[in-house]
């Protein structure tokens, strides 16, 4: 079964803060979850996010259609390079 994790648009920005602050740390942590669903609750959208050794998946989704997926591959050093891309980032000032 997939861990759900709900955010506000706050708990983001602190959560992006305290990352950039503990680089080393974040980079050297195990993998805590192999599959999460993360639901940020002001724009309703959602990224389901599948982890193994050799990939990470995330599939993004918002109340009115499929947004697309990204798929990264380890570089061997805590950081990931992407593979494949089909998400396309909204236009300004058009619904999702």
């Amino acid at each position: 079964m997939m861990d759900k994790i709900v955010v506000t648009a706050a708990d983001i920005e602190k959560l992006l803060a305290w990352r950039d602050e503990h680089n080393d740390l974040v980079r050297s942590m195990p993998v805590p979850l192999r599959e999460v669903e993360i639901q940020i609750v002001e724009s309703g959208i959602s990224i389901k996010c599948f982890r193994s050794d050799k990939k990470l998946k995330l599939y993004l989704d918002s109340p009115a259609r499929k947004l697309g997926h990204i798929v990264f591959a380890p570089l061997g050093n805590g950081l990931w390079k992407k593979k494949v891309r089909t998400a396309t980032p909204p236009k300004p000032n058009r619904a999702l």
